[in-house]
């Protein structure tokens, strides 16, 4: 998974119908310092938690607390500690791609149904039955996001598909693009990119400020809708 260089403070799904829906809400108000593998929860009405990942800590936000990427970091294991996660499983047969673990797993926050060796203290929902699986109808993603660092890269906001990944293009992404100019939204197999137009400079770690960005989509007019706008 490409890396995040941005702060959020808040991230909300929620479906457009006659009452909006709250699908999630990840507020990342859980205490600074956690470590990969604690659950960033879920203040919305169905229970979709999180684990926080090596590529991702908790800091101090514009409201409380927020989550921040950071460089896949070592982590030191005491000896004798539990190796559940922490080695190499082998490669299934009819997989090319070797299953995730705690030694090569990049992401800032994970919610997933396979992999289950990294987290089973939870119960995970499987992510591509629910609305969080963006499709045909009314909804809207919205985030509050501050950048901090230019990585000359694309970083992912939201990415939900069918794993593992490497080796499956059946995936839908919401990203910043590499330049920092606006976001693409990519859907497959649907064979969608969507260059998403933005204020450049609001997008820049030069101008450090808080921006709240909602990507409202409408299904009878098939039509996307983007606003934003800055904390003072």
């Amino acid at each position: 998974m490409r890396k995040m260089f941005l702060g959020l403070v808040l991230f909300l799904i929620f479906e457009i119908n006659v009452s909006a829906q709250t699908v999630a809400l990840w507020l990342f108000d859980e205490q600074v310092g956690l470590y990969p593998s604690c659950i960033l929860s879920d203040a919305g009405p169905n229970d979709f938690p999180m684990v926080l990942g090596k590529g991702g800590q908790i800091v101090s936000g514009k409201f409380g607390n927020a989550l921040e990427p950071i460089e896949h970091s070592k982590i030191e294991f005491p000896t004798g500690s539990v190796k559940f996660g922490l080695q190499a499983l082998p490669i299934p047969d009819g997989r090319s791609v070797e299953p995730m673990n705690w030694m090569n797993a990049r992401f800032c926050g994970l919610m997933t149904s396979g992999e289950n060796h990294l987290r089973k203290e939870v119960a995970f929902k499987h992510a591509t039955k629910t609305k969080l699986n963006l499709g045909a109808f009314d909804w809207t993603v919205e985030f509050w996001f501050l950048p901090t660092r230019s990585v000359k890269e694309e970083g992912v906001v939201f990415e939900i598909g069918k794993g593992p990944r490497g080796e499956n293009d059946q995936v839908t992404q919401l990203l910043v693009n590499a330049d920092q100019t606006g976001f693409i939204l990519i859907n497959n197999p649907g064979r969608t990119k969507l260059l998403i137009a933005s204020n450049a400079t609001t997008l820049s770690p030069k101008l450090r400020k808080w921006h709240h960005y909602a990507f409202v989509y409408s299904v009878n007019e098939q039509q996307l809708l983007t606003h934003s706008f800055q904390l003072p």
